[in-house]
């Protein structure tokens, strides 16, 4: 079996497992609009593949969008798989509101009112408020070190 990594766009990830992941590839490159990339694949026993499916799935659950698709950069998305493949799909694999164990991976959080996350959307699209919020932090930055 192989756990593999999708990536749709820059940050849309889906991460599977499959008998025969190039196949798999295909058939959602054909379903998809979009471009649709092989970003990583890695041979797992095919015994505990389900259970390292799940345990990524829930590694990444904060960035879930749907199904098997994850709003995250493919580095963070890959240490995720890593992690599963190391603990063989051990640890936790069901929701849970506890926080989620480090991925090794610095990102920094913002909490937004949800004022604020509907004039994002407003002005840039769901798709683009990541990078609206990078470019609104930089600018805001630059402009505190000109006047330091």
């Amino acid at each position: 079996m192989t756990i593999y990594l999708l990536s749709a766009g820059r940050k849309m990830k889906k991460v599977g497992i499959s008998s025969k992941a190039a196949a798999r590839h295909r058939t959602i490159q054909t379903a998809n609009g979009g471009e649709v990339a092989l970003a990583y694949s890695k041979a797992v026993p095919a015994d505990i593949a389900p259970d390292v499916e799940r345990r990524a799935h829930w590694l990444l659950r904060e960035f879930k969008r749907r199904g098997e698709w994850f709003a995250v950069g493919a580095d963070v998305a890959i240490a995720a798989i890593e992690q599963a493949v190391r603990e063989r799909g051990e640890g936790e694999k069901a929701r849970s509101g506890a926080g989620r164990p480090s991925l090794g991976v610095k990102e920094t959080k913002v909490r937004l009112t949800d004022e604020q996350r509907e004039r994002i959307v407003a002005l840039v699209g769901n798709q683009g408020m990541s990078a609206f919020i990078r470019e609104a932090v930089e600018r805001e930055l630059k402009r505190r070190e000109k006047k330091a």
